[in-house]
């Protein structure tokens, strides 16, 4: 369906961003976390104690995209259960 309205060719930036952008960074970011052996407020604050900020960001990026999922997650997990209870739309009679 995603194909025949045009949705493939957004297909291929994102992979390209994924493999050119995302690996490269994760990668990275965890061979840093690795070699200083502390987290990301840590790594950054040991390039220059100014850039702790940008750590701090990162933690608070993360923390809030994974509260924003968990809800999410749990939504759909509710609809998924909910789906086979007796007040369906699609259980009663006539309903296409």
């Amino acid at each position: 369906l995603a194909a025949d309205y045009g949705g493939g060719a957004f297909f291929v930036p994102y992979l390209m961003a994924l493999f050119l952008i995302g690996l490269p960074l994760l990668i990275l970011e965890m061979a840093l976390g690795q070699y200083y052996q502390t987290g990301d407020v840590g790594v950054f604050g040991s390039f220059n104690p100014r850039w702790r900020g940008v750590g701090v960001s990162s933690v608070s990026c993360a923390y809030m995209v994974v509260t924003y999922y968990s809800v999410l997650i749990a939504w759909v997990i509710n609809a998924f259960f909910d789906s086979w209870s007796d007040k369906a739309p699609w259980d009663k009679e006539g309903t296409t």
